[in-house]
């Protein structure tokens, strides 16, 4: 029973991740949906960016597509479930229009929900992530007139938004942190409707083990907590082991750097030391004649 939660897209450095997804989902059997927002004819090409890690790990998994429509009537709704929604070995959500997943995604909120709890992993990228919270950030870049996020990023919303969601963890979730910033989340939490939050960078998975809601990171960049306390907003950031070794090989090449550096400076004052002792003499205070005369005239 475990979520696993991408702030961006595939990646190749969520090798973990896609490794440990498929272990899962191998233990329940070999039937995994993947969920694209569009017809099959708008987004078939993009299922094997999806797909594709999948399958190589897990030759004889049966990926079934499930092509999602946001129409909110149901009698003109064309996404077409499978029967044993409840019984697939894994769900794959994928990214694009976050209010539009959520709005496709609601109608099976609980089948979706006894899946997750019932032991098979999710895995969700980008909107996939950002859908899951109990109260979803689907979009907006300006907070009470306030630039918050790029507005290319707000998703055919200008204020930003949280609906309810599809209930799976508590937190609010963020995603492209580092592309975004932090700014979206803090206007989210100021509005006070929620009071707790979570952010993704990209390349970067926060995996949630669901009875006990123990977490931890996985890829290249970090996440960050965020809460509301009193009138002020505070934020954890936890990286990955890739970034902290990153991060240890910048401080050890910056120390490096500012040795040589210092050595390089202490080199130069000797050779200066030297250069104005051959003109003024010796530097303890003693007196040296300087033969001035001038050579006799041939």
């Amino acid at each position: 029973m475990t979520m696993f939660l991408v702030g961006g897209g595939p990646s190749d450095g969520l090798g973990v991740v896609h490794d440990e997804f498929v272990a899962a989902a191998r233990k329940r059997g070999t039937r995994i949906g993947i969920a694209l927002l569009g017809s099959a004819d708008e987004v078939s090409e993009f299922l094997d960016e999806y797909a594709e890690p999948i399958r190589s790990r897990f030759a004889e998994a049966e990926l079934v597509p499930i092509y999602l429509d946001d129409e909110p009537e149901p009698a003109q709704n064309a996404t077409v479930w499978p029967d044993d929604l409840e019984r697939l070995a894994g769900l794959v959500v994928a990214g694009g229009w976050t209010p539009g997943y959520l709005t496709a995604l609601l109608p099976r909120r609980d089948a979706i929900a006894r899946l997750v709890r019932g032991g098979a992993p999710y895995l969700g990228f980008s909107a996939g992530s950002m859908v899951v919270s109990k109260h979803a950030l689907v979009g907006g870049w300006q907070f009470r007139g306030r630039q918050v996020a790029p507005e290319v990023w707000g998703e055919g919303l200008e204020e930003v938004e949280l609906r309810d969601g599809l209930g799976l963890v508590g937190i609010t979730v963020d995603v492209h942190t580092n592309v975004l910033h932090l700014d979206r989340m803090v206007a989210a939490l100021e509005q006070g409707r929620i009071h707790h939050g979570i952010t993704i960078d990209e390349d970067t998975c926060l995996v949630v083990d669901v009875p006990d809601g123990r977490t931890r990171v996985e890829g290249s960049q970090r996440i960050h907590w965020l809460s509301r306390e009193g009138g002020a907003t505070v934020i954890r950031h936890e990286s990955t082991a890739a970034e902290k070794g990153r991060h240890a090989q910048f401080v050890r090449d910056e120390a490096e750097r500012r040795a040589a550096e210092q050595a390089q400076a202490e080199a130069s004052a000797v050779v200066e030391v030297r250069a104005s002792d051959a003109v003024t003499g010796p530097v303890d205070g003693t007196t040296q004649a300087i033969d001035a005369t001038l050579p006799p005239q041939e």
